[in-house]
């Protein structure tokens, strides 16, 4: 999985080779690299069997910013959402594409935001 400034390549059966113009990793079953600071990571993932939720149309999210949470949802349903000063908070959870509102929902009402749905475009604020 790879976007825009996250990286991550996991291993769920054989082998993969992960490489960079510094380093090279192998990755055996149950294994994932990250890239931090343009340098691959390697570490076993506990989690590995929620990695593969994309597939299915799920999301799982461990303490990942909004901002990149956002970005998902936009691609994901083809809308464009307006936001600020909340894009760093952090989100844990996990949310389907099949509907836009519930995804949503699942993300702005623990974090304490509203939002707002206007044709292709989704504004979201902090609850007064």
């Amino acid at each position: 999985m790879s976007r825009n400034e996250y990286f991550k390549v996991s291993c769920f059966t054989g082998k993969v080779s992960v490489d960079n113009k510094k380093q090279s990793v192998i990755l055996l079953p149950n294994e994932s690299v990250k890239l931090d600071n343009k340098k691959l990571i390697k570490y076993n993932d506990k989690e590995i069997e929620k990695t593969i939720l994309w597939r299915y149309g799920q999301f799982y999210y461990e303490n990942t910013s909004l901002k990149y949470i956002f970005a998902e949802i936009e691609r994901q349903f083809d809308v464009k959402l307006f936001f600020s000063d909340i894009e760093e908070r952090q989100f844990t959870g996990t949310f389907s594409n099949s509907n836009l509102s519930v995804a949503l929902d699942i993300v702005c009402i623990p974090m304490k935001l509203n939002y707002e749905i206007k044709n292709n475009k989704v504004y979201i604020k902090e609850m007064p």
